[in-house]
């Protein structure tokens, strides 16, 4: 049995001065603490993919994926 949950998140866009992976870090911690918040208490999260694509205009679009268990 195997249950899919999707969600999808507004565009934030905020103007900070960090370097390229200090802002890769920031988004997916920031993800993932948005994700964390929808789990039901005792899921256990048993695997995190994290990917980063670069657009044409330069800016970066991060995406994280969560795989839990209940």
């Amino acid at each position: 049995m195997a249950f899919t949950k999707t969600k999808y998140c507004e565009i934030i866009k905020e103007n900070v001065t960090l370097s390229e992976e200090e802002a890769k870090e920031l988004a997916y911690e920031k993800l993932i603490k948005k994700l964390k918040l929808d789990l039901t208490e005792g899921a256990e999260i048993v695997d995190i993919k994290k990917e980063t694509s670069q657009n044409s205009d330069g800016t970066f679009k991060a995406c994280v994926s969560i795989t839990c268990i209940e």
